[in-house]
């Protein structure tokens, strides 16, 4: 199994990111950032490593509609986008995503196809890059991609898979359900989450904050990745 952290490539132009002042919907997802730990962790397998840019970002005040406030309703506040370029994802070569840090610390990250078509998404505090790992669990010759997120309403971390489903990009969570019996009790966001091992290269299912039990593919539920397309409705992302 091939096993590398994927580093990105950042190329999005100022002159495109200039051209956010439209509605936008406000986003309550959230993630942890890499570390240096992280980027210095190693595996016992193949690991393959490109070098990242700087990313480009841009600061600006948007109006956007917020569905609390009703129909009629916007909210101004201030974000920071940034932007780049990854050479492949989930199967797709040229893959693009874009992404915005909001003032409170939440971020949200967006990855789209070269046919514009989205694919993923990440979330997270302080979160300044996409960062996950590339691998394929399954052996089915595509890469997974392993996608530690931290929703930011309870600060919960969970690790996400996404994976190319014959063609149908498909995102799966955790099935706490499977290690009920081993925890005694119900398993819920309250009192477990999942976390990615960096000095083992796991996923590791925590209860009551010990290590539960080691989480591969089989221990996770998909369904297929329902689109936002936050940026590509509200005009940001280029018809070209």
């Amino acid at each position: 199994m091939k096993h590398y952290k994927k580093a990105v490539t950042l190329s999005l132009s100022i002159g495109l990111l200039f051209s956010l002042c439209s509605c936008a919907q406000d986003t309550k997802e959230t993630s942890e950032p890499a570390s240096e730990e992280t980027a210095a962790a190693t595996t016992v397998q193949e690991t393959e490593e490109t070098e990242a840019s700087e990313t480009e970002t841009i600061t600006a005040t948007t109006d956007y509609m917020d569905p609390d406030r009703g129909e009629t309703g916007t909210v101004c506040y201030r974000r920071d986008i940034f932007g780049g370029n990854l050479e492949s994802l989930l199967g797709y070569d040229n893959v693009r995503f874009i992404g915005e840090r909001y003032s409170y610390g939440g971020a949200v990250i967006y990855f789209y196809t070269e046919d514009n078509v989205e694919i993923a998404k990440q979330f997270g505090p302080g979160l300044f890059d996409p960062w996950f790992y590339s691998i394929d669990l399954d052996g089915d010759g595509v890469d997974e991609m392993i996608c530690p997120c931290v929703y930011l309403g309870d600060n919960s971390p969970c690790v996400l898979i996404y994976r190319n489903n014959g063609g149908v990009i498909e995102v799966g969570y955790p099935d706490r359900s499977r290690f009920e019996e081993l925890a005694g009790e119900e398993l819920y966001v309250l009192n477990s989450c999942s976390r990615y091992d960096f000095d083992t290269d796991r996923i590791v299912l925590y209860y009551r904050g010990e290590e539960l039990a080691e989480l591969t593919i089989d221990d996770y539920v998909f369904h297929e990745y329902e689109p936002e397309y936050y940026f590509r409705d509200n005009d940001i992302w280029p018809d070209d």
